[in-house]
């Protein structure tokens, strides 16, 4: 089974983090809320690929911070496994967001409103984590090369 990495970013603004709801003609998970992020080719860096993807699908520039965790998931229709990425990042200037054609609707939600979002568990699990790993204060880390 082939593995593809993702790369996604927990972007929190006062008490609200970014969601994207997956457009309803996408292969998988349709109509899903998720973190914004992409596919990581390996011959980039988790950073900068993290900024690209979140720029194209939102709009917005982010400076990515620190991990959140890891967590994988397979894809019986593909026979893929994906393992996801996730890192705190902040937005670096306007928080107007310009959806791509891939995702229908965007909210920012806090962390009581998540029960009422169609989500993959695992994300829901690293949101809720985001919020609760924000409350212990964030700091600056270097991304590692074997990534």
């Amino acid at each position: 089974m082939e593995t593809l990495y993702v790369v996604s970013a927990f972007l929190r603004d006062g008490d609200k983090a970014l969601l994207l709801q997956r457009g309803p003609n996408r292969q998988v998970l349709p109509g899903f809320w998720e973190m914004p992020g992409g596919k990581w080719h390996t011959d980039r860096g988790l950073e900068e690929t993290l900024t690209d993807c979140v720029q194209r699908e939102t709009g917005l520039v982010i400076k990515p911070t620190r991990p959140i965790g890891v967590f994988s998931y397979t894809n019986d229709k593909t026979n893929l496994q994906y393992r996801e990425i996730c890192f705190h990042a902040q937005v670096d200037g306007s928080r107007e967001v310009s959806l791509s054609p891939e995702h229908g609707a965007y909210r920012w939600v806090g962390h009581n409103e998540l029960s009422g979002l169609t989500m993959y568990e695992d994300v829901a699990q690293m949101v809720i984590k985001g919020f609760d790993s924000t409350r212990r204060g964030e700091k600056r880390v270097s991304f590692p090369k074997i990534w």
